[in-house]
Protein backbone atom coordinates (compact mmCIF):
# COMPACT_ATOMS: atom_id res chain seq x y z
CA UNK A 1 0.00 0.00 0.00
CA UNK A 2 1.32 3.07 0.37
CA UNK A 3 1.15 6.33 2.60
CA UNK A 4 2.05 8.78 0.00
CA UNK A 5 -1.35 11.15 -1.05
CA UNK A 6 -2.06 9.95 -4.24
CA UNK A 7 -2.81 13.84 -5.79
CA UNK A 8 -3.89 13.76 -9.01
CA UNK A 9 -4.26 10.19 -8.57
CA UNK A 10 -6.87 10.88 -6.40
CA UNK A 11 -6.84 7.43 -4.81
CA UNK A 12 -5.34 5.43 -2.07
CA UNK A 13 -3.64 2.55 -1.03
CA UNK A 14 -5.71 -0.43 0.55
CA UNK A 15 -8.90 -0.29 -1.36
CA UNK A 16 -10.36 -2.86 1.06
CA UNK A 17 -13.65 -2.95 1.20
CA UNK A 18 -15.78 -3.30 4.30
CA UNK A 19 -18.18 -6.75 4.26
CA UNK A 20 -19.46 -8.69 7.14
CA UNK A 21 -22.92 -10.19 7.72
CA UNK A 22 -25.56 -8.22 5.70
CA UNK A 23 -23.10 -6.07 4.59
CA UNK A 24 -22.47 -4.32 7.61
CA UNK A 25 -23.22 -0.75 8.54
CA UNK A 26 -21.37 0.56 5.07
CA UNK A 27 -23.24 -1.72 3.20
CA UNK A 28 -20.21 -2.78 1.56
CA UNK A 29 -19.17 -0.29 -0.97
CA UNK A 30 -16.83 1.77 1.31
CA UNK A 31 -13.25 1.26 1.53
CA UNK A 32 -11.11 0.82 4.76
CA UNK A 33 -9.04 3.88 3.86
CA UNK A 34 -12.76 6.02 3.31
CA UNK A 35 -14.16 4.44 6.29
CA UNK A 36 -11.14 5.37 8.09
CA UNK A 37 -11.20 8.97 7.71
CA UNK A 38 -14.96 9.31 8.99
CA UNK A 39 -13.85 10.24 12.40
CA UNK A 40 -17.32 9.49 13.68
CA UNK A 41 -17.80 6.41 11.71
CA UNK A 42 -18.30 3.25 13.47
CA UNK A 43 -15.07 1.82 12.31
CA UNK A 44 -12.95 5.05 14.26
CA UNK A 45 -15.09 4.45 17.33
CA UNK A 46 -13.98 0.83 17.16
CA UNK A 47 -10.67 1.43 17.10
CA UNK A 48 -10.52 3.89 19.66
CA UNK A 49 -12.45 1.63 21.97
CA UNK A 50 -10.58 -1.82 21.49
CA UNK A 51 -7.03 0.72 21.11
CA UNK A 52 -7.18 3.03 23.81
CA UNK A 53 -3.57 3.67 23.80
CA UNK A 54 -3.53 5.38 20.64
CA UNK A 55 -0.47 5.51 17.88
CA UNK A 56 2.09 6.99 19.94
CA UNK A 57 3.27 4.12 22.09
CA UNK A 58 3.98 2.20 18.29
CA UNK A 59 5.41 5.21 16.88
CA UNK A 60 7.53 5.41 19.47
CA UNK A 61 8.65 2.59 19.64
CA UNK A 62 9.26 2.77 16.14
CA UNK A 63 11.90 5.25 15.95
CA UNK A 64 13.51 4.26 19.03
CA UNK A 65 13.89 0.60 16.89
CA UNK A 66 14.68 1.80 13.52
CA UNK A 67 15.88 5.26 13.95
CA UNK A 68 17.64 5.19 17.47
CA UNK A 69 20.02 8.45 17.85
CA UNK A 70 20.12 11.66 15.88
CA UNK A 71 16.69 12.19 14.19
CA UNK A 72 17.59 14.63 11.48
CA UNK A 73 20.49 12.73 11.02
CA UNK A 74 18.04 9.68 9.93
CA UNK A 75 15.99 12.09 8.47
CA UNK A 76 18.85 13.09 5.55
CA UNK A 77 19.37 9.44 4.69
CA UNK A 78 15.88 9.69 3.27
CA UNK A 79 15.77 9.29 -0.43
CA UNK A 80 14.35 12.54 -1.37
CA UNK A 81 11.98 12.74 -4.27
CA UNK A 82 12.60 15.02 -7.06
CA UNK A 83 11.22 19.10 -7.26
CA UNK A 84 9.69 18.33 -10.13
CA UNK A 85 7.67 15.41 -9.08
CA UNK A 86 4.91 17.54 -7.96
CA UNK A 87 1.38 15.91 -8.14
CA UNK A 88 2.84 12.72 -9.50
CA UNK A 89 4.06 11.63 -5.98
CA UNK A 90 1.39 9.74 -5.75
CA UNK A 91 1.37 7.78 -8.88
CA UNK A 92 5.24 7.08 -8.22
CA UNK A 93 4.14 5.56 -4.62
CA UNK A 94 1.64 3.29 -6.73
CA UNK A 95 4.14 1.99 -9.36
CA UNK A 96 7.05 1.46 -6.89
CA UNK A 97 4.63 -0.42 -4.87
CA UNK A 98 3.90 -2.76 -7.87
CA UNK A 99 7.49 -2.72 -9.27
CA UNK A 100 8.47 -4.41 -5.56
CA UNK A 101 6.06 -6.58 -5.59
CA UNK A 102 6.83 -8.36 -8.96
CA UNK A 103 9.93 -8.88 -7.16
CA UNK A 104 8.72 -11.38 -4.93
CA UNK A 105 5.66 -12.65 -6.91
CA UNK A 106 5.16 -12.21 -10.53
CA UNK A 107 1.63 -13.78 -10.74
CA UNK A 108 -0.42 -10.26 -11.28
CA UNK A 109 1.80 -8.55 -13.33
CA UNK A 110 -0.83 -5.33 -13.26
CA UNK A 111 -2.51 -5.29 -9.98
CA UNK A 112 -6.11 -5.65 -9.84
CA UNK A 113 -7.23 -1.79 -9.55
CA UNK A 114 -5.59 -1.43 -12.81
CA UNK A 115 -7.69 -4.06 -14.63
CA UNK A 116 -10.22 -2.51 -13.26
CA UNK A 117 -10.02 0.65 -14.35
CA UNK A 118 -9.00 -0.59 -17.66
CA UNK A 119 -12.10 -1.50 -17.81
CA UNK A 120 -14.47 1.44 -15.90
CA UNK A 121 -12.79 3.63 -18.35
CA UNK A 122 -15.92 3.04 -20.44
CA UNK A 123 -18.14 4.37 -17.84
CA UNK A 124 -16.28 7.16 -16.38
CA UNK A 125 -14.74 8.85 -19.85
CA UNK A 126 -17.59 10.68 -21.31
CA UNK A 127 -16.34 11.28 -24.90
CA UNK A 128 -16.76 8.14 -26.75
CA UNK A 129 -13.98 7.95 -28.94
CA UNK A 130 -11.23 8.99 -25.90
CA UNK A 131 -13.04 6.11 -23.98
CA UNK A 132 -12.77 3.56 -26.47
CA UNK A 133 -9.08 4.75 -27.43
CA UNK A 134 -8.08 4.59 -23.81
CA UNK A 135 -9.77 1.17 -23.61
CA UNK A 136 -8.06 -0.45 -26.47
CA UNK A 137 -4.54 1.65 -24.86
CA UNK A 138 -5.33 -0.11 -21.46
CA UNK A 139 -5.64 -3.81 -23.21
CA UNK A 140 -2.35 -3.21 -25.42
CA UNK A 141 -0.92 -2.62 -21.49
CA UNK A 142 -1.64 -5.60 -19.80
CA UNK A 143 -0.56 -7.87 -22.94
CA UNK A 144 2.69 -5.65 -22.56
CA UNK A 145 3.03 -5.90 -19.28
CA UNK A 146 2.26 -9.88 -18.76
CA UNK A 147 5.00 -10.54 -21.55
CA UNK A 148 7.87 -8.12 -20.33
CA UNK A 149 7.54 -9.45 -16.55
CA UNK A 150 7.51 -13.09 -18.21
CA UNK A 151 10.69 -12.08 -20.05
CA UNK A 152 12.09 -10.60 -17.25
CA UNK A 153 11.31 -13.29 -14.64
CA UNK A 154 10.71 -10.62 -11.74
CA UNK A 155 10.57 -13.17 -9.01
CA UNK A 156 13.37 -15.31 -10.08
CA UNK A 157 15.45 -15.85 -6.90
CA UNK A 158 18.67 -16.73 -9.05
CA UNK A 159 19.04 -13.22 -10.42
CA UNK A 160 19.49 -10.44 -8.29
CA UNK A 161 15.99 -8.41 -7.66
CA UNK A 162 17.08 -5.52 -10.46
CA UNK A 163 17.18 -6.37 -14.06
CA UNK A 164 18.24 -5.08 -17.76
CA UNK A 165 18.26 -0.91 -17.50
CA UNK A 166 16.36 -0.94 -20.59
CA UNK A 167 13.95 -3.69 -19.20
CA UNK A 168 13.60 -1.96 -15.82
CA UNK A 169 12.92 1.58 -17.46
CA UNK A 170 9.98 -0.15 -19.75
CA UNK A 171 8.55 -1.83 -16.83
CA UNK A 172 8.68 1.54 -14.63
CA UNK A 173 6.94 3.45 -17.90
CA UNK A 174 4.08 0.24 -17.79
CA UNK A 175 3.09 0.35 -13.91
CA UNK A 176 3.02 4.27 -14.29
CA UNK A 177 0.46 4.06 -16.70
CA UNK A 178 -1.61 1.42 -14.82
CA UNK A 179 -1.19 3.25 -12.08
CA UNK A 180 -3.31 6.14 -14.07
CA UNK A 181 -5.60 3.37 -15.29
CA UNK A 182 -6.37 2.67 -11.39
CA UNK A 183 -7.74 6.30 -10.70
CA UNK A 184 -10.22 5.16 -12.88
CA UNK A 185 -11.12 2.26 -10.23
CA UNK A 186 -10.35 4.20 -6.94
CA UNK A 187 -11.74 7.88 -8.07
CA UNK A 188 -14.08 7.38 -10.87
CA UNK A 189 -14.31 10.72 -12.92
CA UNK A 190 -11.38 11.98 -11.30
CA UNK A 191 -8.94 9.59 -13.71
CA UNK A 192 -9.80 12.49 -16.46
CA UNK A 193 -7.31 15.02 -14.71
CA UNK A 194 -4.53 12.89 -15.42
CA UNK A 195 -1.83 13.63 -17.84
CA UNK A 196 -3.15 10.18 -19.74
CA UNK A 197 -6.66 10.95 -20.03
CA UNK A 198 -6.14 14.73 -20.50
CA UNK A 199 -3.72 13.63 -23.75
CA UNK A 200 -5.91 10.58 -25.01
CA UNK A 201 -9.02 13.66 -25.24
CA UNK A 202 -6.61 15.85 -27.25
CA UNK A 203 -6.02 13.42 -29.92
CA UNK A 204 -8.70 10.00 -29.25
CA UNK A 205 -7.97 8.82 -32.99
CA UNK A 206 -4.49 8.20 -32.94
CA UNK A 207 -3.51 7.78 -29.20
CA UNK A 208 -1.41 4.55 -28.16
CA UNK A 209 -0.12 2.82 -26.03
CA UNK A 210 3.59 4.49 -27.04
CA UNK A 211 1.95 7.69 -26.64
CA UNK A 212 0.65 6.65 -23.30
CA UNK A 213 4.58 5.36 -22.42
CA UNK A 214 6.46 8.56 -23.76
CA UNK A 215 3.83 10.46 -21.22
CA UNK A 216 5.83 9.28 -18.40
CA UNK A 217 8.81 12.02 -17.52
CA UNK A 218 11.78 11.24 -17.26
CA UNK A 219 11.90 11.95 -13.43
CA UNK A 220 9.07 9.87 -12.50
CA UNK A 221 11.18 7.15 -13.99
CA UNK A 222 14.34 7.78 -12.41
CA UNK A 223 13.13 8.50 -9.02
CA UNK A 224 11.23 4.58 -9.44
CA UNK A 225 14.51 3.14 -10.26
CA UNK A 226 16.27 4.79 -7.59
CA UNK A 227 13.92 3.59 -4.91
CA UNK A 228 13.89 -0.25 -6.16
CA UNK A 229 17.63 -0.25 -6.49
CA UNK A 230 17.84 0.57 -2.76
CA UNK A 231 15.09 -1.90 -1.98
CA UNK A 232 17.63 -4.64 -3.45
CA UNK A 233 20.63 -3.22 -1.63
CA UNK A 234 18.62 -3.50 2.24
CA UNK A 235 16.55 -5.84 3.97
CA UNK A 236 13.77 -6.16 1.40
CA UNK A 237 16.68 -7.55 -1.09
CA UNK A 238 17.34 -10.09 1.58
CA UNK A 239 13.96 -11.28 2.66
CA UNK A 240 13.53 -11.73 -1.11
CA UNK A 241 16.12 -13.91 -1.03
CA UNK A 242 15.40 -16.37 1.82
CA UNK A 243 12.10 -16.76 0.57
CA UNK A 244 10.30 -18.58 -2.12
CA UNK A 245 7.65 -16.96 -4.75
CA UNK A 246 4.99 -19.55 -3.34
CA UNK A 247 4.71 -18.35 0.13
CA UNK A 248 4.55 -14.82 -1.63
CA UNK A 249 0.81 -12.91 -2.11
CA UNK A 250 1.08 -9.67 -4.09
CA UNK A 251 -1.79 -8.09 -3.13
CA UNK A 252 -3.61 -10.04 -1.51
CA UNK A 253 -7.36 -10.10 -0.97
CA UNK A 254 -9.37 -9.81 2.68
CA UNK A 255 -13.26 -10.17 3.21
CA UNK A 256 -13.48 -11.01 -0.69
CA UNK A 257 -12.15 -8.18 -2.18
CA UNK A 258 -8.92 -6.76 -3.00
CA UNK A 259 -6.13 -4.47 -1.21
CA UNK A 260 -3.70 -2.62 -2.89
CA UNK A 261 -0.37 -1.72 -1.79
CA UNK A 262 0.56 -5.32 0.48
CA UNK A 263 2.50 -7.70 -0.15
CA UNK A 264 2.38 -11.24 2.68
CA UNK A 265 5.32 -12.93 2.68
CA UNK A 266 5.25 -16.70 4.50
CA UNK A 267 3.15 -14.62 7.34
CA UNK A 268 4.58 -10.99 7.24
CA UNK A 269 2.26 -8.95 5.94
CA UNK A 270 3.58 -5.41 4.72
CA UNK A 271 2.83 -2.06 3.21
CA UNK A 272 5.01 -0.08 1.02
CA UNK A 273 5.74 3.85 2.05
CA UNK A 274 7.03 5.92 -0.30
CA UNK A 275 6.38 9.03 1.77
CA UNK A 276 9.18 11.74 2.22
CA UNK A 277 9.02 12.37 5.63
CA UNK A 278 8.78 8.14 6.36
CA UNK A 279 9.74 9.12 10.62
CA UNK A 280 6.21 10.55 11.24
CA UNK A 281 4.44 7.48 10.86
CA UNK A 282 1.03 9.19 10.50
CA UNK A 283 -2.09 7.62 12.35
CA UNK A 284 -3.56 6.60 9.45
CA UNK A 285 -1.01 4.49 7.86
CA UNK A 286 -1.05 2.92 11.58
CA UNK A 287 -4.97 2.10 11.27
CA UNK A 288 -4.93 1.24 7.96
CA UNK A 289 -2.09 -1.81 8.30
CA UNK A 290 -3.98 -2.84 11.35
CA UNK A 291 -7.60 -2.83 9.26
CA UNK A 292 -5.83 -5.48 6.90
CA UNK A 293 -4.59 -7.25 9.85
CA UNK A 294 -8.03 -7.18 11.62
CA UNK A 295 -10.22 -7.88 8.52
CA UNK A 296 -8.45 -11.40 7.61
CA UNK A 297 -11.14 -12.57 9.31
CA UNK A 298 -10.78 -16.23 8.46
CA UNK A 299 -7.56 -16.29 8.73
CA UNK A 300 -6.66 -17.18 5.57
CA UNK A 301 -2.97 -15.90 5.22
CA UNK A 302 -1.98 -17.34 8.61
CA UNK A 303 -1.09 -13.35 9.35
CA UNK A 304 1.80 -13.83 12.61
CA UNK A 305 3.65 -10.30 11.78
CA UNK A 306 2.95 -6.93 10.14
CA UNK A 307 5.46 -4.20 9.20
CA UNK A 308 5.97 -1.13 7.03
CA UNK A 309 9.14 -0.88 4.26
CA UNK A 310 9.86 2.19 3.39
CA UNK A 311 11.03 2.42 0.52
CA UNK A 312 12.79 6.16 0.40
CA UNK A 313 14.94 4.95 3.10
CA UNK A 314 15.27 0.92 2.74
CA UNK A 315 13.59 0.41 6.28
CA UNK A 316 11.69 -2.44 6.74
CA UNK A 317 10.30 -1.99 10.20
CA UNK A 318 8.19 -5.37 11.43
CA UNK A 319 6.45 -6.57 14.83
CA UNK A 320 4.29 -9.60 15.84
CA UNK A 321 0.69 -9.43 15.50
CA UNK A 322 0.46 -9.78 18.87
CA UNK A 323 3.35 -7.04 19.84
CA UNK A 324 1.67 -4.72 17.68
CA UNK A 325 -1.68 -4.74 19.04
CA UNK A 326 0.12 -4.25 22.49
CA UNK A 327 1.63 -1.18 21.63
CA UNK A 328 -2.00 -0.13 20.28
CA UNK A 329 -2.85 -1.02 24.26
CA UNK A 330 -5.39 -4.10 22.66
CA UNK A 331 -6.88 -6.24 25.35
CA UNK A 332 -8.50 -8.90 23.55
CA UNK A 333 -7.22 -11.42 21.60
CA UNK A 334 -6.54 -11.01 17.79
CA UNK A 335 -9.37 -13.82 17.31
CA UNK A 336 -11.64 -11.83 18.90
CA UNK A 337 -10.74 -8.63 17.36
CA UNK A 338 -11.48 -9.68 14.29
CA UNK A 339 -15.33 -11.43 15.37
CA UNK A 340 -15.86 -8.19 17.08
CA UNK A 341 -14.85 -5.31 14.08
CA UNK A 342 -17.59 -7.46 11.71
CA UNK A 343 -20.40 -6.58 13.89
CA UNK A 344 -19.36 -3.05 14.78
CA UNK A 345 -19.09 -1.98 11.11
Amino acid sequence: MNSTDMGIVGGTPGDLRLIGPGQGTYGGGLSLTKALRMSGGPLRQFLAKEFPAGAAPLREAFRAKYFPGDRRAAERRVLSPPGSLGSEAGTVGTAIDQRLRLAFTAQAPLDEATLRGIEKVLLVVSDPRTAIALASVGRDLADLAKGLVEDMSTDDRSNSMGRARDDEDLLARVLVVAAWFAVAQRAGRAFNRTPLARTAARRPDTFTLQHALDLVNHDVVHDILLQFDLAGTGPLGELRAATTREVCHGGPVFSGMPADGDLLVDGLLIDFKSASEPLKLPENDIHQLLGYLLLDTRDEYGITSVGWYLTRNATLATWSAEDFLDHLGARKPLTRLRADVLQAI
